[in-house]
């Protein structure tokens, strides 16, 4: 099998697995958005990766290893948040501390 032959799969593989990454970035900045539905799929009998496209793919394995550090950061901090506001328990309003306008 020649390098040709497998060249545009892999291009194929690598611009989805980018976009997948740059959907689950998007996700950590705007923790609002649904989440993404990966594109990647893992194509059969693809072959080893290409010289040409080492570095793409080292770059990529490198950009999904910070993003995977991030979120799991992310939800280490949020655990923490959240630990925070149950150990302070329900509290109660006092009453008479609130005011309603039934004109406004």
């Amino acid at each position: 099998m020649s390098t040709r032959a497998i060249t545009p799969a892999w291009d194929e593989v690598l611009d989805a697995l980018e976009y997948d990454l740059g959907q689950f970035v998007a996700r950590l900045d705007n923790p609002n958005w649904p989440a993404p539905t990966p594109t990647f799929s893992a194509p059969a009998d693809i072959g080893p990766i290409p010289a040409e496209y080492a570095v793409r793919a080292s770059g990529l394995a490198a950009a999904y290893e910070a993003a995977v550090q991030r979120a799991e950061e992310q939800s280490t901090q949020l655990g923490a948040e959240l630990g925070r506001i149950s150990a302070v328990g329900h509290i109660a309003p006092r009453p008479g501390r609130f005011r309603v306008d039934f004109q406004g």
